[in-house]
């Protein structure tokens, strides 16, 4: 586990930027003509009210997801579970990924590793435990994760945890398969808190298989559309053993798939 933590981090430092292009259209330039239902768009608009003088807004905010529909007035877009009506008149630019950034968007994932977590367990065998990247038994975060995003803010997650040691009499081994649904509120381009909802089976040699199941809440910090480094708390409940694990980790992981969707903002 340690080595394919070290691989992880040795493709977030060495892997080249993708050189992707895009389309804009300034404030005036956003009608029927030019846009098209259909297409995935970032839009910066104007939120509160306009001044009169210099004719800018309170302040700009920002907007992902397809286009709806659009019409004299106004624009609408959105994704499976919601969208937004946004006036043109409001709308500073808008800017639209071309298919292959849009497949690209749709196919992203992270892969990552945990560097460095401290968990906590209590019932018959209370304990604390240190564990550094690739070690320790990993109950309640696995040493390596895959995110999927395939909608802008819901994530798949899949992770594993393998961990062998010796001990008076002969050797062990455990494993920990962990899946579930991460929701990040402002989008996996973007820095965003996170709250993850986990189903986990542990198995040892010496015992059965049990089954886990809990849930998380931490901050995701994105590098450059490169790397995203992520802090977590998470619970885990371990039935047939009537555990109750509580962790806080520190994990490093790779964004594929995602660079060049939109440009950095200046």
């Amino acid at each position: 586990m340690a080595r394919i933590a070290a691989i992880v981090l040795v493709l977030g430092l060495c892997m080249p930027e993708t050189l992707l292009a895009w389309v804009t259209f300034e404030a005036g330039e956003i009608d029927s003509s030019t846009v098209k239902p259909g297409a995935y768009v970032e839009i910066i608009y104007g939120r509160g009210e306009r001044d009169p003088v210099s004719e800018e807004w309170e302040r700009l905010d920002t907007a992902r997801g397809y286009i709806q529909a659009i019409d004299t007035e106004t624009l609408t877009i959105g994704e499976r579970f919601w969208k937004k009506v946004i006036a043109l008149e409001r709308i500073q630019k808008l800017i639209i990924a071309t298919s292959a950034q849009e497949e690209k968007r749709k196919s992203s994932f992270d892969l990552g590793a945990d560097l460095l977590s401290v968990e906590f367990q209590t019932g018959q065998y209370a304990s604390t435990t240190l564990i550094n990247m690739g070690g320790g038994l990993v109950r309640t975060s696995p040493s390596i994760y895959m995110s999927s995003f395939f909608f802008n803010k819901l994530a798949f997650d899949l992770g594993l945890g393998l961990t062998s040691w010796s001990y008076d009499g002969g050797n062990n081994t455990s494993w920990m398969t962990r899946s579930g649904f991460t929701y990040f509120p402002q989008g996996a381009t973007s820095n965003s808190v996170y709250v993850r909802s986990v189903m986990a089976t542990l198995s040892t040699d010496n015992s059965s298989t049990q089954f886990g199941a809990g849930g998380g809440l931490g901050y995701r910090h994105v590098f450059q559309n490169r790397m995203a480094v992520r802090l977590e708390t998470s619970y885990m409940r371990w039935f047939r053993a009537k555990e109750n694990h509580i962790a806080v980790r520190l994990s490093f992981g790779v964004v594929l798939g995602r660079k060049g969707a939109f440009p950095e903002p200046e």
